[in-house]
């Protein structure tokens, strides 16, 4: 029987700084009795981190598995299979290796191969299975059986934690998605609280004030990497780090037509589900891709989506660069009141510089404002749109009338509205 002990070290180390987070762990728990999880999110999610820390808490050996393009090849793919297992039980795996040296190898004896070495791995003890970088099987149908028959295969008590940047496709894990077997984890679960946040710049040697935490949300919206890349050491926050991986890891490896849909989106502070349907016509199934890679977030309320605000920035630049932001600013601008989104076009509408459309909606919006009580926000509203134009307009003039006289200064809302005329 294969301890602990016995088996060499297979996954990686904790990185300096490394925060373990008690609640995806207590997620994860469980998988003890041999269950299927699977944690995606895209590049610096935490899927890894967290992934070290559950192998790191087990008593049993662990497979770490972790997979590269090479291995879109079903052989490849196989071998890696057969040395992960060998790792833990030497000859464990001869029987599967016999049958991928058959006439046809991987492609053609898949399923008896990958029986054979579930068998192997024996049924006397249960091991923990990591594998690593599913969603490079992604256009690989022959390699995604291989994997899925393998671990469909795995004798009861295999616990099997399964990390990717987009769900695995397997027959086997999809149909267990579907009927709720799953434990899932995804970018919503893996994003840090504010209070974790302040654990990890503590463990960095910095102790941040409360708005330094409300900054790092602010640009980050709780994205592991992001927060880590903007803290360094003794208090300095340093945004270049995460604007240069943004630039050239995260945006560079978009599809063209992902790419384009987030530019489209940047301008919006919250993205409405109903403004995607007003997009183009496979504008919903790449939100759904941009989703799954982290990368439009779930605000911490209300509905719809976020970008982190340092993404957003990026993006921001990028579009100046070439003249463009303005330009999708009044394209979302109709989109949004199309869809009757008020709100979101009057903020877009003051980003963008566009007062007199600004004017208008708060006009709009005002009224309800007042009648919610909402009256220092009216108060604020018509302060910044008054300062920002030359002359005060009509619509202004009446809506600080209304505020007036909701406040009971019934004489200034008389004198407001006769200036007004």
């Amino acid at each position: 029987m294969a301890s602990r002990g016995a088996v060499p070290r297979a996954w990686p180390r904790r990185l300096p700084h490394h925060l373990s987070r008690d609640r995806l762990s207590l997620a994860l728990a469980p998988l003890r009795d041999g269950g299927w999880g699977e944690v995606t999110a895209g590049a610096g999610g935490g899927k890894t981190s967290l992934a070290v820390d559950w192998a790191e808490s087990q008593e049993r050996p662990v497979v770490w598995l972790p997979l590269g393009s090479w291995q879109r090849d079903p052989h490849a793919l196989a071998s890696a299979c057969c040395a992960a297992v060998r790792r833990i039980r030497p000859g464990a795996d001869t029987a599967a290796q016999e049958w991928l040296a058959r006439p046809g190898g991987a492609e053609r004896h898949a399923e008896e191969a990958m029986r054979a070495l579930a068998d192997g791995s024996g049924v006397e003890t249960s091991w923990s299975w990591i594998v690593d970088g599913v969603e490079v099987l992604e256009g690989a149908p022959a390699a995604t059986t291989l994997l899925d028959r393998l671990l469909v295969s795995l004798p009861h008590g295999h616990q099997i934690l399964l990390l990717g940047r987009r769900p695995f496709g397997g027959f086997a894990w999809r149909k267990a998605r579907l009927e709720g077997r799953l434990i899932e984890l995804g970018p919503q679960e893996l994003r840090l609280l504010p209070d974790e946040v302040r654990a990890l710049a503590r463990l960095r040697g910095c102790e941040p004030s409360a708005e330094d935490v409300e900054d790092l949300m602010r640009r980050t919206s709780g994205w592991p990497l992001g927060v880590s890349l903007l803290i360094r050491n003794a208090g300095t926050w340093c945004g270049q780090d995460l604007e240069g991986y943004l630039t050239d890891e995260v945006l560079a490896g978009l599809s063209p037509g992902n790419l384009a849909l987030l530019e489209t989106l940047s301008p919006l502070e919250r993205v409405p589900p109903s403004v995607v349907l007003g997009l183009e016509e496979d504008a919903v199934s790449r939100m759904q891709e941009l989703v799954r890679e982290g990368l439009l977030l779930p605000p911490w309320d209300g509905e719809g989506w976020v970008l982190p605000g340092a993404l957003r920035d990026v993006l921001r630049r990028r579009l100046e660069e070439r003249g463009d932001w303005h330009i999708r600013a009044r394209e979302l601008l109709s989109v949004l009141r199309t869809a009757g989104l008020d709100e979101a076009a009057y903020r877009l509408a003051r980003e963008s510089g566009e007062d007199d459309l600004a004017v208008e909606l708060l006009g709009r919006l005002g009224p309800g404002w007042i009648e919610e009580g909402m009256w220092h926000r009216v108060r604020t509203e018509l302060a910044v749109l008054g300062q920002e134009r030359a002359g005060r307009s009509v619509i202004l003039a009446w809506l600080e009338a209304e505020l007036a006289r909701a406040e009971g200064r019934y004489a200034e809302a008389l004198s407001l509205l006769e200036r007004a005329g």
